[in-house]
């Protein structure tokens, strides 16, 4: 390494990689630091050649980021002289111009790297960046002591070695007080600081309306609720409304959830919050503008452009779910034995995981091989000019979400994947499932050549899935046990080969199949009849025809993540779009279940409050295992994010969740938000009458029984060991409880109080007070249950009335007036008839009915 340089105050230093040997020392609050990065000597089968040495030598403050992703992984420190140590100057000695790159494939893997700087840095950042900082960079403007913390930031491009990586996380219901209020475990109004900036400066820094609640009267905590509220009423008119289905209203929710994305902190960034962004962007671009035009129809000629990106995110995020689980090298995936570990594993199982648990090994490792075809091979169908494999893919997608959401809690993940994989159908099939499909004639004989292509090209394909599953997982029946063997029979070396070899053809095949989409579209355009009507359907046709251009080119980069050479091939231009584009959440990487946690049992933190010190009273969750004898629960689509965050809190030291603090905190003061968090009903809260004096934490490990264990007298469900004390036993006013809170700049203050007797905060106080009372999984179902039922009720209504006079003999001549009426019902019957045989020839215009479009007379 060059001779360092000894740098004071505020600096920033960024790592990548060259070849040569590199050394990177920082004193932290923590620790001393030295980073060793050795040259590229070694195979990839011996990639540990980075260590890490650390001494108790406090000598600075300083805040560290990281950001992760399967292609590089980027740090940033900023560092300033500690006060209580102002005489020792040296804070951070390096090389500034420096760069050392970072690749998970490279020799110089940094698995190791990440899991001991992660569980030992001065605070965790899991994944993603801090709502007002820069992912790959940190700004060097001064903070205050309650932003210079980072917190751990949700599971996204990649985790430690001893996390899986998940998605998590649903539209947050009230109450916010919990989570984000004044009193709250994360206060939301730490994010959002007066700086002195005006409004537009303030909204291109952190893009949230909740800059707008102090001109509102509202501090931040309404200002979420508000939108919340809001959000919730848009969307359930939308569900049950049609004319509401508007690209303009899809654009508000959007803008609502990404508001308070933005401020989410731990809690709300996770993966399916950034799907959820990304397919609410995508609404926008698919949905019809209906309220400003109420005659409009819902088919314009350019709508299978738009609706083809819906197809390519589903296609992102199941081919990289299934590759990151073989990049990641977890043992676990690599020997087929993940679900032996992942039904009990998981953050909160259903009942049936328990009896999922209970399956024999090798289906569970032939589920694993079927994961991986579902994963990585059956999404090459998703671009296939064969409708029946486009129809073979989404039934297999279809079938994993369903076992996905019968085992396991992940809230509307699993739901608004099998949404995405609509885009796998045509009309001709939603037709037979709503009763009103086309009746075929018979077949013809012989086929035509077309048909008979497309036949031979479809068990083609088939006999090549199965080949090669066999081949490359030696799959094999053992008739003398029974069972059915696999193993992987691929290195690690020759996936990632293929890997190298497929991801930028894959790019290929992305624009070949979008490019026919563009072309077909056009050719509609084309046959639009009336000169201005097919220049109108033009122009709309140009205008998104390069908006979806936009999005293809913009998503190459988080999709070629998943190979670093292939992402530094990409052009400049697309990555510099990419990151003009990042704080908006409009196109993610994504990749599911990376790695399995707790092999050895799972880990859980497990509270206990006591008056005395003497006797101690376990504080059991709502939704988290903890009583052995309770059964798991069933929350989705509700994802509790306290519980969820317990689970990532007992992977690590308590220190790696400085939010965890803040949460006993809480506790001791007795804040009524916080403990609905862990209980609604005071009556299973066991400290609901007066809050505990001392609180501690014990880590267990928690395993499914088996079959054999559950009978009577014995706990059915789990079965525990006590490993460690998690947390020490704390008190208000304990100064290791004020120290932790003050380095994380959790201490209270006195926030800015705003009026209540204000028309909003009246509303929103009496919204609290009327959901108070319901669990928010209750309130979820309770909604979609209203929903189901109104649709129900319409569908009925629909039906024909009466006793169908089809059956009866024909009756004498009917009166004018009657036979004017039926004629009427046949105009109409014939112009749904026109309309399916023309699709859209005869139409008037992209979005509406041209001067043309009239009913045909009888």
């Amino acid at each position: 390494m060059a001779a360092g340089l000894e740098v004071t105050g505020f600096c920033v230093v960024n790592i990548k990689h060259n070849k040569s040997s590199s050394i990177l020392s920082c004193q932290t609050a923590y620790c001393s630091y030295v980073l060793c990065f050795g040259p590229h000597t070694a195979s990839p089968q011996q990639p540990e050649l980075c260590s890490l040495q650390g001494t108790s030598s406090p000598r600075c403050l300083s805040l560290f980021q990281l950001s992760v992703n399967p292609v590089r992984i980027t740090a940033s420190f900023q560092c300033k002289p500690n006060p209580a140590r102002a005489s020792q100057h040296n804070c951070c000695t390096w090389s500034p111009a420096h760069h050392c790159s970072l690749h998970p494939n490279s020799p110089a893997n940094v698995g190791p790297f990440l899991l001991v700087f992660l569980q030992s840095a001065l605070l965790l950042s899991e994944k993603r960046r801090i709502a007002v900082s820069n992912p790959y960079r940190c700004s060097p403007v001064k903070r205050t002591d309650s932003t210079q913390s980072s917190m751990p930031c949700g599971t996204r491009k990649g985790l430690p070695a001893r996390q899986k990586e998940m998605i998590c996380t649903e539209n947050p219901i009230p109450p916010f007080g919990g989570l984000y209020g004044r009193d709250g475990i994360l206060p939301a109004r730490r994010v959002l600081r007066l700086s002195g900036k005006g409004l537009w400066e303030q909204l291109r820094d952190v893009p949230t309306l909740l800059w707008l609640g102090p001109h509102l009267g509202l501090d931040t905590e309404q200002g979420m609720e508000l939108l919340c509220l809001l959000g919730a009423v848009a969307s359930m008119g939308a569900l049950l409304c049609a004319p509401l289905r508007d690209c303009l209203l899809f654009a508000v929710l959007r803008v609502f959830y990404l508001s308070l994305y933005q401020v989410g902190q731990v809690f709300l960034y996770f993966q399916w919050d950034s799907l959820l962004l990304e397919a609410g962007f995508l609404a926008v671009l698919v949905a019809p503008l209906r309220l400003l035009k109420w005659r409009s129809t819902a088919w314009r000629p350019h709508d299978s452009i738009t609706f083809w990106l819906v197809r390519w995110l589903l296609f992102r995020l199941m081919f990289a779910s299934g590759v990151v689980k073989l990049t990641s090298r977890c043992p676990t995936w690599w020997g087929l034995t993940a679900l032996t570990y992942h039904y009990e594993t998981q953050c909160i199982p259903t009942p049936v995981a328990w009896y999922a648990h209970q399956l024999p090994v090798w289906f569970q490792k032939f589920s694993v091989v079927a994961t991986y075809v579902i994963e990585i091979a059956v999404p090459l169908l998703f671009f296939m000019p064969v409708r029946r494999l486009r129809l073979f893919a989404f039934y297999c997608q279809v079938l994993l979400q369903i076992l996905i959401i019968l085992t396991g809690n992940y809230n509307f993940f699993n739901a608004l994947t099998i949404v995405l994989a609509f885009s796998l159908l045509d009309e001709e099939h939603m037709g037979r499932w709503m009763g009103r499909g086309k009746r075929k004639h018979g077949s013809s004989w012989p086929p035509t050549l077309l048909s008979f292509l497309s036949t031979m090209l479809e068990l083609a394909t088939y006999a090549s899935l199965l080949y090669w599953s066999i081949h490359y997982f030696s799959l094999e029946i053992d008739w003398e046990k029974k069972l059915l063997e696999s193993k992987v029979a691929f290195t690690y070396h020759e996936f990632t080969q293929w890997l190298r070899a497929v991801t930028l053809p894959l790019v290929g095949l992305g624009f070949l199949s979008l490019s026919w989409e563009i072309l077909s579209a056009m050719y509609r355009c084309a046959c639009v009849r009336g000169f201005f009507w097919k220049l109108w359907a033009t122009l709309q046709w140009a205008i998104f025809a390069t908006a979806t251009m936009g999005m293809f080119a913009i998503s190459l980069v988080p999709f070629t993540y998943i190979d670093y050479e292939s992402n530094g091939k990409l052009w400049p231009g697309i990555h510099q779009m990419f990151s003009a584009v990042e704080r908006f959440q409009v196109v993610n990487s994504y990749g599911l279940f990376r790695r399995m946690t707790g092999v050895g049992g799972r880990p859980e933190v497990v509270l206990e409050g006591s008056y005395d010190k003497q006797s101690w009273t376990e504080i059991e969750f709502m939704y988290k295992p903890g009583n052995v004898s309770a059964a798991p629960a069933v929350v989705a689509p509700h994802q509790p994010r306290l519980d969820w965050q317990m689970w990532f809190a007992a992977l690590a030291h308590h220190s790696s969740s400085p939010w965890f603090a803040s949460f006993v905190h809480r506790l001791l003061q007795g804040k009524e938000d916080v403990i609905r968090l862990v209980q609604v009903d005071e009556d299973k809260y066991p400290f609901s009458t007066q809050p505990p004096v001392y609180l501690r934490a014990q880590l267990y490990k928690y395993w499914f029984t088996h079959s054999a264990e559950s009978g009577a007298g014995a706990a059915r469900w789990w079965r525990r060991q006590h490993v460690q004390e998690f947390f020490p036993t704390v008190s208000l006013g304990d100064p290791t409880l004020d120290g932790l809170l003050a380095q994380h700049g959790l201490k209270d203050k006195l926030p800015l109080r705003r009026p209540v007797d204000a028309f909003l905060p009246w509303l929103l106080s009496s919204v609290r007070r009327l959901s108070r009372p319901f669990s928010p999984h209750v309130v979820l179902w309770s909604l979609y249950l209203v929903a189901a039922t109104a649709c129900l009720l319409r569908a009925m209504a629909r039906r024909p009335r009466g006793g169908a006079p089809h059956t009866r003999h024909k009756a004498p001549k009917q009166q004018r007036g009657d036979q004017g009426e039926k004629n009427g019902q046949l105009r109409r019957k014939e112009g749904r008839e026109t309309e399916e045989k023309g699709e859209g020839r005869t139409r008037g215009a992209a979005d509406g009915e041209g001067p043309r479009g009239t009913k045909r007379r009888k």
